[in-house]
């Protein structure tokens, strides 16, 4: 009888908890305004880097986390872009929107190597030879 009690009230404790979970909803986009897939959702509880809930982006840029009350940090990312860092308060009894997240594309440098112009190195003039004077 007293393990029926205890699995009862743990199992009660569960529901309870995850009961109280909020949604985190949002958009991600480039800079273009055309929906990422893929994105790469991290939450992150407060200053801690341990990641709380994680998710990517469908087709149509769209993502939900799940997570209790308190002070997030949320990151997308995305190979190519940079990544984004934004603020969540989840303190209300409803889902919480961010809203659109905006990712700025990577611009790449060239690998061709300094001084080089269309694959081919650059030939240097040689110095004038000192006279001696």
């Amino acid at each position: 009888m007293r393990y029926l009690v205890v699995f009862l009230s743990v199992i009660s404790f569960s529901v309870l908890t995850n009961a109280q979970k909020q949604k985190v909803v949002g958009v991600v986009q480039n800079s273009n305004v055309e929906y990422l897939a893929g994105v790469e959702l991290l939450l992150f509880y407060g200053d801690d880097t341990s990641v709380v809930a994680q998710t990517k982006s469908n087709e149509a840029g769209e993502f939900i986390l799940e997570a209790h009350q308190g002070h997030y940090e949320l990151k997308a990312s995305k190979e190519g872009y940079s990544a984004t860092y934004r603020p969540v308060i989840i303190n209300l009894p409803q889902d919480q929107n961010v809203g659109v997240i905006q990712l700025q594309e990577v611009v790449k440098e060239s690998k061709e190597p300094r001084g080089c112009i269309f694959g081919r190195k650059k030939k240097g003039r040689p110095l004038p030879e000192s006279s001696g004077h």
